[in-house]
This record gives structure tokens, sequence and C-alpha cells, in this order.
């Protein structure tokens, strides 16, 4: 999948707010993305994580834990796809994130 690609999905998305499965730093992850878009020209993904695993082991699911937010590199991601399940967020979903500046995409609440 090219890198536009992944970021057409993504937004796609997050205009549906449709979680997504992907492999990030090793762990397989069920995110449910926020915001996509760039930040010091780093293409980047606010998402909240709602399943799979972390570098710190799995994740604590369906509760709205607000730890569960995740400030990804697009090109880190692999094997990116849509999943089944709800999309998730945390209460503190409209709290301004330092992940993007530039914004591509962003759920509208």
């Amino acid at each position: 999948m090219t890198t536009q690609q992944t970021i057409d999905l993504i937004v796609r998305a997050i205009e549906t707010k449709t979680p997504i499965s992907a492999i990030y730093d090793g762990h397989v992850r069920v995110l449910c993305p926020h915001v996509v878009g760039h930040k010091n020209d780093v293409l980047n993904m606010l998402a909240y994580q709602s399943g799979g695993e972390s570098s710190s082991g799995p994740v604590r699911v369906g509760s709205g834990h607000i730890q569960n937010w995740r400030c990804m590199q697009v090109a880190k991601l692999k094997d990116v796809s849509f999943t089944s399940g709800d999309w998730a967020t945390a209460e503190n979903h409209s709290t301004p994130s330092k992940c993007v500046d530039q914004i591509i995409a962003q759920v509208k609440f």
C-alpha cells in the first residue's frame, strides 16, 4: 500500500468513524483515527487505541481509558485495513493535541 493509499484509508476511517487495524512497532493494534496531518514535516495520525497490544502489553479495551491515545507516524504503519467493531474514543477527545499542527482530516463531534 502506498503512503497516499494509507492516508486515503485513514481519512475515510475518520469521516465514517470506522476502526482500522495496523501493525505499528511490531504490535497489532486496533485504532480509531481522530486526526491525520503533519507536524514538523512528519505525517502523523492521532488515534485512540481500542484493542490489540502496545509495547507495554495488551490494551485495556472498551473503557474509554485516556491513556490509550497514540500519536503515530503514518510511514511506520503496516498492513493497514478497516476492521469490524465499534469506533471508540475517550472523554478527553477534544483536548488539543501536540501530534498534528497541519490537519488533513479530523473527526467531527
